[in-house]
């Protein structure tokens, strides 16, 4: 596969912390395409600024809308393929959780799933695949008031969280039955580093950052006029996980390994079918 930000090598130093930023031809139709979504479920408003037009209940159900739109496009399932060839990998050694659009008005933790800011967390206290990577990239321009945060010191040391007392599992099956109530999204830092330590995210619109599920990091809470607009998701390698390559676990306690959360890009076959469970890192 050559040389690339997602090629083995690369990959290997992302297990061990490093943070990558890249560029692709895919990756600006990825963004492009995603623009012209959000322009057309928002209309004639301008996306950085509807939230300040549109009462909260409509502008979530737009949002909503927009997210299934986006992880259900076939053309975009496409273009990542693509981009995962471009970066050096295999896309069909790729297992991704969902094709995620965030849209994060100006707001706090009151606001309603999925426009509040996200509290500090490892992808991994959720899954225990240590192989996640992140691939996190702005559609339009970002602001340190209103991005990403990550704690890169943090990334081998233990964190107190929840972890211990949340399940995937759980969580769809409280919402499939309407008894969701308070359980968590995801599990969570209990007492998260004070963001003036974190490293905040500043790539250029056209780049992402491609980082470790492992990675401490949270949004920066926005407060200030325009929405956030992102396109994020996770890829598991195959390869990797049989090889037993992957971060460290230092302190993810959740009780399974949900392999069926990360599927093929043509849909097929989950993680689960092709992969037996390991043993935590």
């Amino acid at each position: 596969m050559g040389a690339g930000p997602l090629s083995p090598e690369s990959r290997r130093a992302i297990y061990r912390g490093a943070q990558v930023t890249a560029g692709a031809a895919s990756l600006s139709d990825i963004l492009k395409h995603a623009a012209h979504m959000i322009a057309n479920g928002f209309f004639d408003l301008d996306p950085l600024r509807a939230h300040t037009t549109l009462p909260l209940d409509d502008y979530r159900t737009r949002v909503v809308a927009l997210r299934k739109g986006f992880d259900r496009d076939s053309a975009l399932r496409l273009l990542v393929e693509k981009l995962i060839a471009e970066w050096g990998a295999d896309p069909g050694d790729a297992y991704l959780d969902t094709l995620k659009l965030r849209i994060a008005p100006p707001g706090g933790k009151d606001m309603p799933h999925p426009l509040a800011p996200l509290r500090a967390h490892r992808d991994t206290w959720g899954s225990n695949i240590m192989q996640q990577i992140n691939v996190w990239a702005p559609i339009m321009p970002l602001a340190l008031g209103r991005t990403l945060a990550l704690w890169p010191d943090q990334f081998d040391q233990p964190i107190e969280n929840d972890s211990a007392d949340w399940d995937l599992n759980d969580l769809r099956r409280r919402r499939a039955d309407g008894t969701l109530g308070g359980y968590p999204l995801m599990p969570t830092a209990i007492h998260a580093p004070s963001l003036r330590s974190a490293e905040r995210m500043m790539p250029d619109v056209g780049d992402a950052i491609i980082f470790s599920g492992s990675h401490l990091h949270a949004s920066v809470p926005n407060h200030g006029a325009f929405a956030r607009l992102n396109v994020e998701f996770r890829i598991v390698f195959l390869a990797d996980r049989n090889a037993g390559e992957g971060a460290p676990n230092v302190d993810g306690r959740a009780p399974c390994t949900p392999l069926h959360w990360f599927a093929s890009l043509n849909g097929k076959r989950t993680l689960g079918d092709a992969a037996p469970p390991l043993a935590l890192m």
